[in-house]
């Protein structure tokens, strides 16, 4: 007798009858899988179970829609869970539409895309997106996963989570960059912005390595230390800890910025000074403070 869950399923194929300026898809827990090949439209693959219909697929108005049906028995969630079915989509290379991606729990995952706007959310999911173009804002959320971003450009990006770690490497922003996690660590390295960079976290460690910014950058966490090496901002610089030491380095010369830092319990290197045309503000209450400044090439 087979398992409960022992079920075959059927494959669904589907491309677009016409151009497509925006994609939405929606799933329980299948894995989302994008990427761009040799094809004219947009075309995408699924998977549903014998003689049903899980998934509403629409397209109209050059807007295509594919969103898994809320409302099953008990019985059809459960083998939703357990089964890897993955969505998959294929853009064509001169695509230039908004994706916006949801997925429950089941990775999200974005390769060698050009997209106008960018948009994921996952509840419990990795979400990797690589060498990826994207003329508006590149925004994710996630509520329990892992967020890798690599090579990706895009005016601002906006990343939040509430626990998962974050990783962004090769980023280029024409805008801000924010990012935002309740429990987590935040990698950052080789990034560039022309907006202010912002990084929090209340209970992780940052380590910011080669950023540089034409604006401000402000790095915070609650509980965790923050390692920087070379940073390079045209703007102020905030780092604040309030549970472990900051360490690092800064292009520049001292003499540029306003000095305010201070820890309770640990070693400081920096003395407090006035004038510069920046400031640079370093506390933590518990840990010490260790800041150079190196010359840039």
């Amino acid at each position: 007798m087979p398992g409960l869950f022992e079920e075959k399923y059927v494959k669904r194929e589907y491309e677009c009858t016409g151009s497509v300026e925006q994609v939405e898809i929606v799933s329980a827990s299948d894995a989302i899988y994008v990427t761009s090949g040799d094809v004219t439209r947009v075309t995408l693959s699924y998977w549903e179970c014998p003689g049903t219909h899980e998934y509403d697929l629409r397209e109209a108005d050059g807007k295509l829609v594919l969103a898994f049906r809320d409302g099953g028995n008990i019985l059809d969630g459960m083998h939703h869970i357990f089964r890897q079915t993955p969505i998959e989509m294929i853009l064509p290379a001169s695509f230039a539409g908004s994706l916006d991606l949801g997925c429950a729990s089941g990775e999200t995952e974005l390769n060698v895309v050009n997209a106008d706007k960018l948009k994921i959310g996952s509840a419990s999911g990795r979400v990797r997106v690589a060498d990826v173009s994207c003329r508006g804002e590149v925004n994710i959320g996630t509520s329990s996963g892992a967020v890798e971003l690599q090579n990706v450009t895009g005016a601002d990006f906006v990343v939040s989570g509430k626990s998962g770690a974050v990783r962004m490497d090769g980023i280029r922003a024409l805008g801000r960059i924010e990012s935002g996690l309740v429990s987590g660590s935040v990698s950052m390295t080789n990034v560039s912005a022309a907006g202010d960079v912002s990084v929090d976290s209340r209970s992780g460690g940052i380590k910011l390595e080669s950023v540089s910014t034409e604006a401000s950058l402000n790095a915070s966490t609650v509980s965790g230390s923050i390692h920087c090496a070379s940073l390079r901002t045209g703007g102020d610089i905030g780092l604040s800890s309030t549970s472990g030491s900051v360490k690092g380095t800064i292009i520049g010369r001292e003499g540029d910025y306003a000095v305010s830092a201070g820890t309770v319990t640990g070693s400081n290197n920096l003395n407090n000074s006035e004038g510069g045309s920046r400031s640079l503000s370093v506390n933590t209450v518990s840990g010490s403070i260790d800041i150079r400044f190196v010359a840039g090439e």
